[in-house]
């Protein structure tokens, strides 16, 4: 029976406490506009955190773009630097043989033939246009492996140009990151 007196007990003086509440004159609440401005400003922060969030998401996107290009490219240039490198080899064993060919046809053509026979005359003769036509060729190899090599430096140089650009459109990403 103590419960139920003091819940009757509770209830009456909630009931007097609403009635005096009902009672009172109200005032105008200024809470309205109040919250209005702060769902507003609070709209608006919600807004700009969006807006930020929305250009960090893109920046950080160019940013993985622009590392991933600028990987590829250094991929690229480290390709082309080998290729350039092996031209360059094949162009100084292009030159070596050349070079012992024409040394050959030298050869050939120095000695005194009055002391050869009509038989080693011919042979000579032989081994002497056998090396011209070696010689002609090893001067068509030394050509195209220049050929090769240029070709090669020149697209190196100009991937290197284009990681150069890329470098500087990282560096002024990396600018305007740091500035914010």
């Amino acid at each position: 029976m103590s419960h139920l007196k003091v819940a009757v007990a509770s209830a009456a003086v909630f009931i007097v406490v609403a009635m005096a509440f009902a009672q009172t004159p109200r005032q105008a609440i200024p809470a309205v506009p109040v919250e209005r401005d702060a769902v507003a400003a609070l709209t608006a922060e919600v807004r700009a955190l969006r807006a930020e969030l929305a250009e960090r998401g893109r920046t950080s996107l160019r940013l993985q773009l622009l590392t991933a290009r600028i990987q590829a490219q250094e991929q690229r240039i480290i390709y082309l630097d080998r290729r350039r490198s092996e031209a360059s080899t094949r162009l100084g064993d292009a030159e070596q043989a050349r070079n012992d060919v024409a040394a050959q046809v030298k050869r050939f053509s120095e000695p005194d033939r009055s002391k050869l026979s009509e038989q080693q005359l011919r042979d000579f003769e032989w081994m002497l246009e056998d090396a011209k036509h070696r010689l002609s060729d090893q001067v068509r190899v030394v050509q195209q492996a220049q050929v090769e090599e240029n070709d090669a430096s020149n697209a190196l140089r100009q991937e290197q140009d284009r990681w150069g650009d890329f470098n500087t459109r990282l560096e002024e990403l990396d600018r305007t990151l740091g500035a914010r």
